[in-house]
């Protein structure tokens, strides 16, 4: 519904700033600067609602790392970089680097997926079964 209304909250904004030059309130005549509505996320405004959301999701399947990520920096988090912040997560996964393991055996993957170095040849492979 947002977009259909988008269009006429620029001429909302433009007849505002129109009326201002009329009234000669302080503002420069002439063109007037391109304005727009942006309208915030559509995520709970509780943080403690976002992050109970965001847990049931993930743990259910339903949301991928970086959606529940996402979630929370857009409730307000302290999250800068998303791509970050999964990385140093999954750095810390450790009971999912086991089943990465159990499931492809190439413990050059698991690594991958814990942010370490490559493994040199004092590591041995994970033994199967």
């Amino acid at each position: 519904m947002r977009l259909a209304r988008a269009h006429k909250h620029r001429l909302l904004l433009k007849f505002v700033g129109r009326l201002f030059q009329a009234g000669q309130v302080g503002w420069p005549t002439g063109e007037l600067p391109q304005a727009e509505v942006v309208w915030g996320p559509h995520v709970p405004t509780d943080k403690a609602e976002a992050l109970d959301q965001a847990a049931k999701g993930y743990e259910a399947g339903l949301f991928s790392l970086e959606t529940c990520v996402r979630v929370l920096a857009d409730a307000g988090y302290p999250i800068t970089d998303i791509a970050e912040e999964v990385r140093r997560i999954q750095s810390w996964a450790f009971a999912a680097a086991g089943q990465l393991a159990d499931a492809t055996g190439d413990t050059a993957v698991v690594r991958a997926f814990l942010n370490l170095p490559p493994g040199g040849p004092e590591i041995p492979s994970a033994p199967l079964g």
